[in-house]
């Protein structure tokens, strides 16, 4: 077969019907979502529920898919022949400067470079930090150990300007010692970013440590590191010493990065940004963000990094940048219901994609605006459990996306010291009966309204550390266990996608003070909410997925250290409950049978578990010998609807 690949879709030129017949099967998606079929303007129920994308009558199907094609239709025994035929847009910048990214993060863009479109898997966390002790000059004068800086802070630039500390970060790991042939000696990790004076042409340059010691020695000799001191820039040789691991600090300023340490040393910070933009030049970028916080974020890191303005379209808001434009997925999905030809025309003009959170991604919101964007050359996707749904929905995302490029394991964060290890135990809970009915009903029954369940749930949350999320997927659930929390003593309050953004705020912030003991959510805390100060993860949701299973355990994953560099939070709990389907003895045969039903509800429980074990996580399912079980007089502690 052919393909003939554009910027949205590719055209499939077929050598034989065997080929058709595999290409359809093989982009064909199960969607119990997608009931019914349009045929010849009737409305038809999809027995199969299956949703096509490839489309027989125009041969084409999303450009996204066309690697996966290749490498399963040449698996099959098809030659595939591909005809890039897309129009690109910008160009690779290859002397963009890209040495303040993270080491992990500038692999993922120089990936996204050669690639120029597909998902990015990897979780924040690793970061150029100085070593305990070394001393920075703050803008008041003052000379401070490393250690000391806090978030907004005000460092001394080496043009007499202050910078402002966006965030702090700290880890474990590789240090070396920076020894000048004049001034003081300073210690920083691996991947710190330098910022030393370029011989060759006459200016100051930021590289990182790790750059700077893979140059040959006649590049080494041209690079001298740069001090200030009244306002004039002096230059030193230096050497440079290996030392075993050890504790390292850093932060995130505004501006250029640069700051200086206690003896006028420039150096550099570390500083999470928006590297795509950098590396590929000449494109207009739409970033998308489920949610209207995400989408202002990224708004402000773009302009705190570039100075230039980012568009903003959501929440009321609707102007476009010159460059880099946020919006929200609602916002736009809801001015294609509007007014489709305007929007569509209007989407037509970025020739770059970013999606925030792809993992939402198969949702008929998320795929639906995705995919009109039309134009966009450079595609990519960004999350910590990009397509691990666990069914072939992942195929959606990778339409309108491409496949994964990139992946950071957060085992290997775990590893380095960089963030905190979840010990997930599992507390069974044995079910003796279920309505002989579909699986959302024996979900509404035996995990939402179960009295014995919940029970054993706020058993476990009153006996937990403090503070304490606990994830729900219902409102009538979190009201629930909020209520019967609150009959314990325990300070407990609900949060959900009705409150207001500030609402929300307001609530962490009683949360992280410990006003309130413990939060209960819907998943509305499931994207881009990190909260340090929590100890405990209870996962109250009893269902199969991996991608809300993950996210909700990464709410707490943020590793605290205190001043002196030791460990204070280096793991956070995580309370699963596994049901198990307890066996009834068959009054006819005499012998022990399982509900079919109750085998679908410790089916998701084995799912939860392997899902924690994936990522390397600690996991303990304590014995089904100990487990509470359901009582056959058990009523619903939460009243069925009528």
């Amino acid at each position: 077969m052919i393909l003939t690949l554009g910027n949205h879709s590719t055209h499939v030129e077929f050598q034989s019907q065997d080929e058709v017949e595999w290409l359809v099967n093989f982009c064909a998606v199960k969607d119990d979502t997608n009931k019914y079929t349009m045929v010849d303007g009737v409305l038809k129920f999809n027995y199969n529920n299956l949703r096509h994308m490839f489309n027989q009558a125009t041969r084409t199907f999303h450009t996204g898919l066309a690697s996966l094609v290749v490498v399963h239709g040449t698996e099959r025994g098809f030659p595939v022949q591909v005809v890039d035929q897309r129009v690109r847009a910008g160009f690779v910048d290859e002397n963009a400067d890209l040495s303040w990214l993270r080491y992990y993060q500038r692999d993922a863009v120089l990936m996204c470079a050669k690639r120029t479109r597909g998902v990015l898997r990897l979780v924040t966390g690793a970061g150029k930090c100085l070593g305990k002790g070394t001393p920075v000059l703050k803008f008041d004068g003052k000379v401070v150990p490393v250690e000391s800086i806090a978030d907004g802070d005000l460092l001394m630039g080496p043009d007499g300007l202050h910078r402002e500390v966006v965030s702090t970060s700290r880890g474990y790991g590789p240090l070396y010692r920076i020894i000048p042939d004049k001034g003081d000696e300073w210690t920083c990790n691996d991947v710190h970013v330098l910022t030393l004076w370029d011989t060759n042409i006459g200016r100051l340059v930021d590289i990182a440590l790790d750059e700077c010691l893979r140059k040959p020695h006649h590049e080494l000799t041209l690079l001298w590191g740069a001090r200030v001191h009244g306002g004039a820039l002096s230059l030193f040789k230096f050497d440079v010493a290996v030392l075993p691991d050890g504790d390292y600090f850093g932060f995130t300023l505004d501006g250029d990065g640069r700051f200086l340490l206690g003896d006028g040393t420039i150096t550099h910070n570390t500083e999470i940004a928006i590297g795509i933009t950098r590396a590929i030049q000449g494109v207009k970028w739409l970033f998308l963000a489920p949610e209207t916080r995400l989408m202002f974020q990224a708004a402000e890191r773009y302009e705190k990094r570039t100075g230039d303005v980012a568009g903003r379209i959501g929440d009321g808001d609707w102007s476009v940048g010159d460059v880099f434009t946020v919006a929200t997925f609602q916002t736009i999905s809801a001015r294609l219901k509007a007014n489709y030809q305007e929007t569509c025309a209007f989407l037509n003009e970025f020739t770059g994609l970013v999606i925030d959170e792809v993992h939402v991604a198969s949702a008929e919101e998320f795929v639906n605006v995705g995919e009109h964007v039309k134009n966009a050359y450079w595609r990519f996707g960004m999350s910590g459990t990009a397509l691990d749904r666990g069914d072939r929905k992942d195929m959606l995302a990778c339409g309108v996306l491409g496949r994964v490029v990139y992946y950071k394991p957060a085992s290997e964060l775990i590893a380095e010291g960089f963030v905190a290890m979840p010990r997930v135990v599992f507390h069974p809970y044995a079910h003796t009966m279920a309505p002989k009915a579909n699986p959302l009903i024996v979900y509404s029954v035996n995990i939402v309204r179960s009295s014995g369940r919940n029970k054993l749930l706020v058993d476990l949350t009153e006996k937990a550390e403090k503070p304490a999320i606990v994830g729900v997927r219902t409102a009538v659930h979190g009201q629930a266990l909020v209520k019967m929390l609150k009959e314990r003593g325990v300070r407990a309050e609900f949060m959900h996608g009705g409150l207001t953004q500030e609402a929300q705020n307001r609530l962490l912030g009683r949360l992280k003070d410990l006003t309130t003991e413990v939060v209960v959510a819907t998943k509305v805390l499931q994207t881009g909410t990190d909260i340090e100060e929590i100890a405990t993860i209870v996962n109250a949701r009893g269902n199969a997925s991996t991608i809300e299973t993950l996210q909700l355990c990464g709410r707490g994953m943020r590793m605290i250290r205190d001043a002196a560099g030791n460990i204070v939070k280096g793991y956070v709990d995580v309370i699963e409950i596994f049901d198990i389907a307890k066996p009834f003895i068959n009054p006819l045969t005499g012998r022990k049978n399982v509900q079919k039903e109750l085998k679908w509800l410790q089916d998701y429980s084995t799912q939860r578990v392997a899902a924690y074990k994936s990522m390397g996580y600690e996991v303990t399912v304590l014995n089904a010998s100990t487990a509470p079980v359901q009582d056959p007089g058990d009523q619903p502690n939460i009243p069925l609807p009528p």
